[in-house]
């Protein structure tokens, strides 16, 4: 059992606690201790008790329960819970912004127990009937309830990446004799993926499936590990334009002419068609032809390497895991030359935000921490300040001079209209101590669809007030989303592609980020974080 599951089964076990009007002291005690659990990398079962336990809120009784389930798969207590919540209510508490509270009315004076129930009280106005409720709520669940069912089957790119590669590594070594290609959805790294396609020169699938662990077949379909996989079988002559083909996506296969006949390789199939080689990823991009025609230079689209510097991460200061120390040792130890430590701000007091004392006391530690690491790298002064309801900053002005780099995000009030999320966002903008635009919808894949905003009003504005725009790389963000990334080139606006690291781990998720760049045909020099220490000194300087 994953990290991710056992933090999870904590905050479920919080929710239950409160569902069934039961003790709030254990409630917020599991509740706590899962904002720190979530964020460990280390496997709990690997990890000392007495480690983990000095995490905030997690304590020696949390952190031997964390090693439990982890060594027999379940939370102590959780499963008595369970069985007296019907099945559906738990469906329901998955709703943001429904509390255990208000579901636990909604279950026990409407007598609603799934999501299709609920669905059909909205239509019927029965929930503006309750206390405390309104059709302003009620009409968000409905749209919440439509938002789930619209996405149901589907999963994260990294997540069914991991086990898309498993389950590859498998079928080569079981069965070298065949050949075996990841396709479809995952060979391209569509955010959201429904299944994995395996293109393969074995005609008798069902058989093969057989030797490989977890890789099972009934009902006339796969499945590993409880996620869909298609087999698309094929001929040795076939296999580059099947694999063609069957990589998509159907918009980029409509706009060229497909040639009939085989190919020893995808890259003739591009030669014939007058371009360059396509990367798989960038072939969700409807004018990616346009681009890679052979008439013109080969574009070289952004890659991990281009990265220099990690502009979006959190330390101990505010809800990170690691302390500021660490975290610049480990950034520096992964082959970068800078980075911009951007604790949250004081109005974020849900995530420890930074009062102007603890911001001057983080400042003393920077510089104390560059002299230590001289021109070897560097470490700049920034904040992810909130954008307050009124589209003003938190901080005075003379505070937020004072930085090299503010990040201006949303993360509290989303719920407003077009208009409203339009206007208080280009008000950021227009704050001339703001340099990024964080996660500028505040969706998070498959749970919150986010705020509606009119993009290209706000491109406009990033361009008049030279406002990098954030592509969050935490997978569950990915935000800006990639299909903007086009008109924020045309219209002269860099892209930052930062981690929103909230651990040394979390650094990593620079390399999703750098996917969906590729997706929208990003280069090098249009993104802020391939600047060298110098450029990117010049950068905070040029405001």
């Amino acid at each position: 059992m994953s990290n991710k599951e056992i933090a999870d089964q904590f905050e479920l076990m919080a929710k239950l606690l409160e569902l069934h009007e039961e003790n709030t002291f254990r409630s917020k005690n599991y509740s706590l201790a899962y904002l720190s659990l979530k964020k460990v990398a280390i496997p709990f079962s690997d990890m000392d008790v007495n480690l983990l336990a000095a995490l905030p809120h997690v304590g020696v009784q949390n952190a031997k329960k964390a090693i439990s389930a982890a060594q027999v798969g379940v939370l102590e207590g959780l499963q008595s819970l369970l069985d007296k919540t019907p099945e559906g209510i738990l469906d329901i508490l998955k709703i943001k912004g429904l509390g255990p509270k208000k579901v636990g009315q909604i279950w026990r004076e409407l007598n609603i127990t799934n999501l299709g129930q609920l669905r059909y009280a909205c239509e019927e106005n029965r929930l503006v009937s309750l206390n405390g409720f309104g059709i302003r709520i009620q009409n968000d669940v409905k749209e919440k309830i439509d938002f789930i069912w619209a996405n149901k089957g589907k999963f994260l790119y990294h997540q069914a990446v991991t086990l898309a590669h498993q389950l590859l590594e498998q079928l080569e070594a079981n069965l070298p004799n065949f050949k075996w290609l990841l396709t479809g959805e995952i060979r391209r790294c569509v955010t959201e993926i429904s299944s994995i396609q395996i293109l393969t020169t074995c005609n008798e699938v069902i058989d093969a499936a057989e030797t490989i662990d977890q890789l099972i077949f009934e009902n006339n379909s796969f499945s590993y590990r409880h996620f869909p996989v298609e087999f698309i079988v094929t001929s040795d002559a076939q296999l580059a334009i099947t694999l063609f083909k069957s990589t998509g996506s159907s918009l980029f296969l409509d706009t060229i002419d497909i040639p009939e006949k085989s190919f020893a390789t995808e890259a003739d199939i591009f030669t014939s068609l007058g371009l360059h080689f396509v990367p798989p990823e960038a072939r969700d991009q409807v004018n990616a032809s346009k681009y890679f025609d052979l008439n013109l230079p080969t574009p070289q689209l952004i890659n991990d390497k281009d990265i220099k510097g990690i502009v979006h991460c959190h330390s101990t200061y505010s809800d990170g895991l690691d302390p500021l120390k660490n975290m610049a040792e480990y950034i520096s130890s992964c082959g970068y030359k800078y980075m911009v430590i951007t604790d949250h701000s004081k109005s974020a007091t849900y995530a420890n935000g930074l009062t102007e004392e603890r911001v001057f006391e983080q400042w003393a530690e920077i510089e104390q921490l560059n002299e230590e690491h001289g021109d070897h790298f560097t470490i700049f002064k920034g904040i992810e300040s909130d954008i307050l309801s009124d589209g003003s900053l938190d901080y005075t002005d003379e505070i937020l001079k004072r930085f090299d780099v503010v990040i201006a995000s949303i993360h509290s009030g989303m719920d407003m209209n077009i208009e409203k999320a339009t206007t208080r966002i280009i008000k950021a903008i227009e704050n001339p101590h703001t340099r990024i635009l964080g996660h500028p919808t505040g969706r998070l894949l498959l749970s919150r669809a986010g705020y509606p905003v009119h993009m290209s009003k706000i491109i406009d504005a990033c361009a008049v007030n030279n406002v990098v725009i954030e592509l969050n790389c935490n997978p569950q963000r990915l935000d800006i989303d990639w299909s903007f990334i086009q008109e924020c080139i045309q219209k002269n606006v860099l892209i930052a592609l930062n981690p929103d690291a909230h651990s040394k781990e979390a650094i990593s998720n620079v390399q999703y980020g750098v996917i969906a760049a590729r997706k929208g045909l990003l280069s090098a020099h249009q993104c802020l974080n391939n600047f060298s220490t110098l450029e990117f000194r010049n950068w905070i300087q040029s405001r």
